[in-house]
């Protein structure tokens, strides 16, 4: 599986649309000549880096500025979640990989991902 973070008309030579999904992920297939198939997928992250960005200096992730009950860590895109299950083997969504998503939410190299500015 190739996943690629590049507009649509930058997936290799041989690979057509396949779907679009209602978050935005396009994903890509080529039929090879042995009947096996190679996927690429794409998408645009940067509106939701962006609004992470805008929700972190706004209110620093709280629901609303009057009630501080509820805080967002973070917002993940579903094509970043794609990537860690299928490289790194391990399911964002998966209550026992939790001590990975919160090593990863911690991490200084996904900042972008964070809309709160505290430790996860």
């Amino acid at each position: 599986m190739l996943i690629r973070n590049k507009p649509p008309e930058t997936i290799p030579a041989g690979f057509r649309h396949l779907i679009t999904t209602a978050a935005g992920l396009h994903w890509f297939v080529r039929y090879n000549g042995d009947g096996t198939k190679d996927y690429a997928s794409y998408m645009d992250v940067q509106p939701l880096l962006d609004a992470n960005g805008n929700a972190a200096n706004q209110n620093n992730g709280w629901s609303t500025d009057k009630d501080k009950a509820l805080r967002r860590a973070a917002s993940v895109p579903i094509a970043l979640i794609t990537k860690w299950k299928i490289e790194e083997g391990w399911d964002y969504y998966n209550p026992d990989h939790w001590d990975k998503v919160r090593q990863k939410l911690n991490d200084r190299d996904y900042y972008k991902l964070r809309t709160a500015d505290w430790t996860v």
